[in-house]
């Protein structure tokens, strides 16, 4: 015995086809330009054919979906360092220390140390780091007082 397909190909291809142009939008058929309603004094005859014109249509704008904006991080921001104050406190305290170094200079002091106390760094050997670049035990003491009050944020 013998099973007949239910669906024979033309049927199927015919249903395809149907299904497919049922989906599509109509071709676009392009308005004519309006001929003139009297002759024109310029014309030979007045019975010369006149010519229609095709207008095409304006393309469709299509108006964008606004695009979702990703999701913004609220987050806190740690308190900015005020090396300008630590600068003026260094120069205060530490005169003949920082003398000859420049504004700059004692900035850059301010910001290691805070970066070292930010790693967790003990205080003695931070301060023998500093007494290894020139301070004395007492003024190294004075620079990580001065830069954990005013440098450092909290």
């Amino acid at each position: 015995m013998r099973i007949w397909p239910v669906f024979s190909a033309p049927l199927v291809v015919v249903a395809l086809l149907g299904t497919l142009t049922a989906c599509s939008d109509p071709a676009p058929t392009a308005p004519l330009a309006p001929a003139p309603q009297g002759p024109s004094p310029d014309a030979a005859t007045p019975s010369s054919p006149v010519a229609a014109v095709r207008v095409s249509p304006a393309p469709a704008v299509r108006e964008e979906e606004p695009q979702a904006k990703a999701p913004t991080r609220t987050t806190t921001r740690p308190p900015q360092r005020d090396m300008t104050r630590f600068v003026a406190a260094v120069r205060e305290r530490l005169p003949e220390v920082v003398i000859d170094r420049r504004d700059e200079e004692i900035a850059a002091l301010g910001e290691q140390t805070c970066a070292e106390l930010k790693r967790g760094r003990k205080n003695a050997a931070m301060v023998t780091a500093m007494t290894d670049q020139g301070l004395a035990a007492t003024d190294a003491r004075t620079v990580l007082r001065l830069a954990r009050t005013a440098a450092c944020p909290t």
